[in-house]
């Protein structure tokens, strides 16, 4: 499932860093949930995901979650742009380890230490 340019648009880039905009309107915010929408965990991953594939400018796949905090809810409604900041980026052959934070300008939402594989 492909979510950029649906679910959410990339409105900066900056290196290893990309500010990006939430599609408030967008379905699964009603099903997730009509009165108080949040953004599901699992969009979170898919859209971490898609960043990264971005920064590589390879195909991977989510191998091991080794640390995931979700800190806060993101409510498009409230927090519509917010930042995924990547760091630590280490690679060992086909496996890629990374830190990554989704915060806005007021506080954090997520944290997470990962490795991806190409497959």
């Amino acid at each position: 499932m492909i979510l950029k340019d649906d679910f959410y648009q990339i409105i900066e880039r900056n290196k290893d860093d990309f500010f990006i905009k939430l599609n408030k309107n967008h379905f699964i915010y009603s099903a997730h949930f009509p009165q108080n929408p949040m953004t599901p965990g699992v969009i979170i991953l898919q859209i971490i995901t898609e960043l990264f594939q971005i920064i590589l400018n390879s195909k991977l796949l989510l191998n091991k979650i080794k640390n995931l905090k979700f800190i806060a809810v993101i409510n498009p409604q409230v927090d519509e742009l917010v930042w995924f900041k990547f760091s630590k980026i280490e690679q060992n052959q086909n496996m890629y380890g990374i830190s990554v934070e989704v915060t806005n300008s007021q506080q954090q939402f997520v944290k997470m230490t990962a490795e991806f594989i190409e497959p």
